[in-house]
């Protein structure tokens, strides 16, 4: 069984915007352990637990998104998703086009038949940025939430399948299978 995902992968540039004002936010006097650079993308589905089948039929039903894309972006803003009142995950938001929400529900729908679960949730495009495990200070939660991007629109080509294993130390991603508009 392999563990995966699918993600629209990000360009260098929104990682750059990303990592300026992550570097001008975030307080110098906590040890935060930051998901790193390469590990950046938009989930476009998680699929979790896959045997062979599975992952050969979600690579296929990738291979019928090759028509699609690229995907015109912006970076908006920083959120949190909280877990008991408390912050567990810090995100940036982003902006996509409406192709990209509708690229997102095929794949739902596809892999749906694979004997995936549908997706309840709607779809919020984020990057996930860290993940929370003990105190985050009210003013740099506040400084991250009141915090806009420049809105620079970036376009977003690649869909990737990717395996996630999960270590001690933290997830692992392998990129299984990588799409490009044709």
């Amino acid at each position: 069984m392999r563990r995966l995902f699918v993600a629209l992968d990000l360009p260098e540039e929104p990682k750059r915007e990303i990592e300026e004002a992550r570097a001008r936010l975030a307080p110098n006097d906590l040890a935060l352990r930051w998901e790193p650079q390469s590990k950046w993308h938009i989930t476009l589905k998680f699929l979790g637990d896959a045997d062979e089948r599975q992952t050969e039929g979600a690579i296929d039903a990738l291979e019928g998104l090759r028509t699609r894309g690229p995907y015109e972006c912006a970076l908006e803003r920083f959120g949190f998703f909280f877990r008991n009142g408390k912050p567990a995950i810090l995100w940036a938001g982003a902006r996509v086009p409406e192709t990209l929400r509708e690229t997102a529900r095929e794949i739902d729908e596809a892999t749906a038949a694979l004997g995936f679960p549908n997706e309840r949730r709607s779809f919020k495009p984020h990057v996930t940025l860290l993940r929370i495990k003990r105190g985050f200070p009210k003013r740099a939660i506040d400084e991250f939430t009141n915090h806009r991007f420049d809105a620079r629109e970036f376009w977003a080509r690649t869909i990737t399948l990717y395996e996630s294993r999960l270590r001690p130390s933290g997830s692992v991603y392998t990129p299984t299978h990588t799409i490009e508009p044709e």
